[in-house]
């Protein structure tokens, strides 16, 4: 997954079909459900088992939701 950490206005939807799929992307060794993530004029594709969003006023540092704890 490529994405940036900000995305404004972010819209995601399950592709239903390879046929969705950009040709040059490599869907043969992933076998879980591909989201198309779209924002801001950006594009990307993600291989999930869920998909799951969260949208704050926090700082980058600070907590998500998500993730109460932090990576180390």
């Amino acid at each position: 997954m490529g994405v940036p950490t900000i995305m404004k206005g972010m819209v995601i939807s399950e592709c239903h079909a390879v046929s969705e799929l950009p040709a040059d992307l490599d869907t043969s060794r992933i076998s879980k459900p591909w989201y198309r993530i779209e924002a801001d004029g950006i594009l990307g594709y993600v291989a999930a088992g869920a998909m799951v969003s969260n949208e704050d006023d926090l700082g980058y540092e600070e907590p998500s939701p998500l993730c109460p704890r932090p990576f180390l």
